[in-house]
Formats: C-alpha cells, structure tokens, sequence
C-alpha cells in the first residue's frame, strides 16, 4: 500500500519554493479572487434554477388575458 498523502483542499496548492514572500502572497490573494468569482458564479446559476417559474406563467396569463380582450373587443363590434 502506498503512505497516505495529507489531504489537500481542491485545487493543487502551489509550492512556495523559490517565490518571494511577496510573490506567494500575490499568488494565493489571486487564486482565492479567482474562487471567490468562480463561488459568485455558482450561486447565480443556482439561484437561476432555484428561481420560482411564476413570473413565467404570470407572463403568459398576461398575454392570454391580453388576447381574451383583444377577441371580445372584436366580438362586440361586429355585434354593432
């Protein structure tokens, strides 16, 4: 059996060898702005998916009652 590896969080971490302190730090704040845009993402797409299709089906009754009207305006003029 191989030795166990420390569990590592997703993403490779980056070895800090041969990288100023300066460098490394510039290296994780950018990789953590990158996840915070990629978790931003997610939760948009999700809440998309999440979103009740009310709206959706409030817009078609619109449209139906919209044609209703149109018919029944269509109807009593040519009862004139």
């Amino acid at each position: 059996m191989a030795a166990s590896q420390p569990s590592q969080m997703q993403g490779e971490q980056l070895p800090a060898v041969g990288l100023t302190r300066d460098e490394h730090l510039a290296a994780l704040k950018s990789r953590m702005s990158n996840m915070q845009a990629e978790q931003e993402d997610l939760a948009r797409q999700i809440a998309e998916v999440e979103r009740p299709e009310v709206p959706v089906v409030s817009e078609a009754e619109a449209v139906a009652h919209a044609a209703d009207e149109r018919n029944r305006k269509r109807t009593a003029n040519r009862q004139k």
